[in-house]
């Protein structure tokens, strides 16, 4: 292989921390995704969804929250597709979020707010949320992890890569093969 070899740490897309972060990314992304299809049914359809599934006798609350749920789920669309450092600083304000609505979601369910077919798709709604919550922040703490491991290695002093004739990286500095 001719040329230069690039000096300084080289990041493979397969290390650690960009697929840690690509996990991140990918339930936020499921997370405002699922979040935007809430949201658009409770506002575009608050009397069907509450008369046929919810019972709250109030379609109104149910339009609010769908409102809501549009204004979350882009702002979680957008963390998802940030840079790293936006995403590592936003998420964990979505697992709040998340977490917040599930204990919310328990609340009103004990209150009985609900019918019983309102209550049963509220605690299904609420358990996927909860997943969502555990996903991020699992993801988010070896994101970043991996994020630092990287960082110390962009801050150690750079290193050349040498590459034999086959074009493949040699396995020591010095070494021939």
């Amino acid at each position: 292989m001719s040329g230069t070899a690039p000096r300084g740490p080289v990041v493979d897309v397969h290390t650690p921390a960009p697929l840690a972060a690509q996990r991140l990314r990918n339930t936020l992304r499921l997370n405002a995704f699922t979040s935007m299809l809430g949201g658009l049914a409770a506002t575009v359809a608050p009397g069907p969804l509450d008369n046929h599934l919810l019972g709250t006798g109030h379609p109104g609350w149910v339009r609010l929250v769908g409102v809501g749920l549009i204004v979350f789920a882009s702002t979680v669309a957008a963390v998802g597709g940030s840079r790293t450092t936006t995403l590592l600083r936003g998420t964990p304000a979505i697992i709040a979020a998340d977490t917040a609505w599930v204990v919310a979601s328990a609340m009103t369910i004990v209150g009985n707010w609900y019918s019983s077919s309102g209550a049963a798709t509220i605690a299904a709604v609420a358990g996927m949320v909860a997943f969502f919550a555990v996903r991020q922040t699992f993801t988010l703490r070896v994101t970043r992890s991996t994020a630092k491991d990287i960082a110390a290695i962009n801050e150690s002093p750079p290193v050349e890569v040498v590459h034999n004739d086959r074009g493949l990286p040699a396995t020591g500095i010095g070494c021939g093969l």
